[in-house]
C-alpha cells in the first residue's frame, strides 16, 4: 500500500491506496450541490475499442434548458460487454434525466438518472456538445 496526499477544491485530503474511490466519491458530492432541470435524450450509441479490457463504449447525447437557453452535452461510459453498454443507452432513452448544471456556468453539466428512491450519476465523464 502506498500513502497518498492530494489537493481537492482546497481541501487537503490523505490516505492509504489508491484514492481512487475517494475521489470519485468527491466529484459525485460536488455536484449534488449544483441547480438542476429535467433533461432529455438525443441520441446514444455503442462503440467498440480495440485492445482495452473494457472494450464498449455507450455514449449518449442530452439536452436541457436553463433560463430559456438550450444547452447541449455528451457522456460516456464503459462496459465489458456490447449488451452491456447497450442497456446502458437504452436506459438513459426510456429513464427520466436530470442535467445538475453549474449555475456560472451552464454548459458545464452532468447527466444523472432518477430512480425512485435517488438520482444516478450516468457518468462521470460529460461534456458540453461544441456550439
Amino acid at each position: 500500500m502506498m500513502f497518498w496526499l492530494g489537493m481537492v477544491g482546497g481541501l487537503l485530503l490523505t490516505g492509504w491506496g489508491s484514492g481512487l474511490l475517494i475521489a470519485k466519491r468527491l466529484r459525485e458530492i460536488a455536484w449534488d450541490y449544483c441547480p438542476q432541470t429535467a433533461a432529455r435524450f438525443d441520441s446514444g450509441s455503442v462503440y467498440r475499442l480495440v485492445d482495452v479490457e473494457r472494450p464498449y463504449v455507450g455514449y449518449v447525447i442530452y439536452s436541457y434548458d436553463v433560463k430559456a437557453k438550450q444547452f447541449s452535452g455528451w457522456c460516456a461510459r464503459s462496459f465489458p460487454t456490447r449488451r452491456d453498454a447497450m442497456q446502458f443507452v437504452n436506459d438513459c432513452r426510456a429513464g427520466s434525466l436530470v442535467a445538475r448544471y453549474r449555475s456560472e456556468n451552464p454548459r458545464e453539466s452532468r447527466l444523472f438518472a432518477e430512480t425512485e428512491t435517488k438520482q444516478q450519476m450516468c457518468s462521470d465523464f460529460c461534456r458540453p456538445v461544441p456550439s
